[in-house]
């Protein structure tokens, strides 16, 4: 099935040198994914998750969005104004489903993210439409403090590598077809507690975690949404690439392994994680699929009465 991007979409040739069904315009009939871009670097993101939604069961019509009033520091403003929509309640009230990416600040109290009032409305809305939305790394941390008040927890250091993830709970259609373990890229200074999300056994249910990084995925029954803490959309010389940008701003800190492949005694020398990452996205699109059937059922039935 196809991905259909923006006009201007910057990866457009790449992807479909790879091989991949993505083409430029917006369909009638896909689902409407929207992507929250929150990294600074927004192409590389972009392109990552566009790879991973190109699946081979869904069409997907995605939209770019960004928190209006944010400057983004490393993406140009022509190129903001072009390619991305800003993430406000309308636009965000006309998907299908909404991913909300990682950021790098950690270090921050949510309260202090300058546009931190702007997101909580979004989580809220997300909530309150029971729309499917899919939270990556920090922003996972953020929508269990918002919905749940779980805190996130200081790493004594920072967990960076390939790291192999145990599912607890192989009935969650979330993780079908991934196996009894998984592999995923880990990069990060804080974690959440288990006995946190514990703490809410009618609303959220640990799916998979590892013992030296903490919970991996977390399935919220009430919203249906899903928290990644890790990142299967990373590309193989992402984690490299992050090293060597901590060295160079004089942080110390150890070099990524891959603790999944030990025939390359730890390397990171191919995508491990490429399989999984697939199925996971090919999962959750699932999901997406047959809540917008019920909900466009649901819509069809109250014009007819």
């Amino acid at each position: 099935m196809t991905l259909f991007v923006p006009k201007g979409f910057d990866a457009v040739r790449e992807l479909v040198a790879e091989g991949r069904p993505v083409q430029v315009g917006r369909p009638e009939q896909s689902l409407r994914i929207g992507l929250l871009n929150l990294m600074p670097k927004k192409k590389i993101a972009e392109r990552q998750f566009a790879r991973l939604l190109s699946t081979d069961r869904h069409s997907v019509d995605l939209t770019l969005l960004h928190m209006a009033g944010h400057r983004a520091r490393h993406c140009p403003t022509d190129y903001l104004n072009r390619v991305y929509r800003p993430a406000t309640i309308g636009t965000i009230a006309r998907l299908d489903g909404l991913i909300v990416t990682g950021a790098p600040i950690e270090h921050l109290e949510f309260c202090e993210v300058d546009y931190w009032e702007k997101l909580a409305a979004i989580l809220d809305f997300a909530r309150d439409s029971h729309m499917p939305a899919l939270f990556i790394c920090w922003a996972a941390q953020a929508a269990l403090y918002r919905y749940y008040g779980v805190a996130k927890q200081p790493l004594q250091e920072k967990a960076f590598g390939v790291f192999p993830q145990h599912v607890l709970e192989p009935r969650s259609e979330i993780v079908a077809g991934l196996g009894p373990v998984f592999p995923t890229p880990v990069s990060r200074h804080t974690t959440i507690k288990p006995i946190d999300v514990l703490k809410h056994p009618g609303s959220l249910k640990l799916i998979a975690g590892c013992d030296r990084t903490g919970p991996a995925l977390v399935e919220d029954r009430v919203t249906r949404s899903v928290y990644m803490f890790n990142h299967l959309e990373y590309e193989e010389d992402t984690l490299q690439k992050e090293y060597l940008r901590d060295r160079l701003s004089g942080h110390s800190i150890r070099e990524p392994l891959d603790h999944c492949n030990v025939a390359s005694s730890g390397k990171i020398g191919e995508i491990t994680w490429g399989t999984t990452a697939r199925r996971f996205f090919s999962n959750w699109l699932d999901r997406v699929s047959v809540q917008s059937c019920l909900a466009r059922r649901m819509k069809s039935d109250r014009k007819v009465a």
